[in-house]
């Protein structure tokens, strides 16, 4: 008797078909194609935050970058302009202060955090912009 109340009043034939039905159901092709929909815009969506991400990355390193090559650009500046300032003016056959070649080196646009932005954004074929590394509309 214990069996016999745990087997189901169901007949076989009629489960079998809920569960054709139910198969069905799963497997039309309009709820495969919206779900198809879905995954392919959850890849492409994850897709560009990694690529902002990488440029955010990118952008705050060639920062960090610059700020600790600009000391050193500074102290160079002291012990490499003498000697410019006399090439210069041999090359010019002109008398070229140390006072000039430190001018043109400390002009805004031309220090180090940014060439090497400049030169960053060029391997990468992305437009060099002295502000932010924000991806183009393009």
């Amino acid at each position: 008797m214990a069996e016999d109340d745990q087997s189901p009043d169901v007949s076989p034939l009629i489960l079998d078909g809920l569960v054709d039905k139910l198969v069905e159901a799963l497997y039309d092709p309009k709820k495969l194609r919206r779900v198809e929909q879905t995954m392919t815009n959850a890849h492409e969506h994850a897709g560009s935050t990694l690529f902002g991400l990488a440029i955010g990355m990118i952008d705050f390193v060639l920062d960090w970058i610059g700020e600790h090559i600009e000391p050193l650009e500074a102290r160079a500046s002291l012990i490499f302009s003498p000697i410019l300032a006399r090439i210069a003016g041999h090359i010019l056959g002109a008398d070229v202060s140390t006072h000039a070649i430190h001018e043109r080196m400390s002009r805004a646009g031309d220090t180090s955090r940014f060439c090497v932005r400049r030169r960053a954004s060029s391997r990468l074929g992305a437009p060099a912009r002295v502000g932010s590394w924000a991806p183009s509309a393009t």
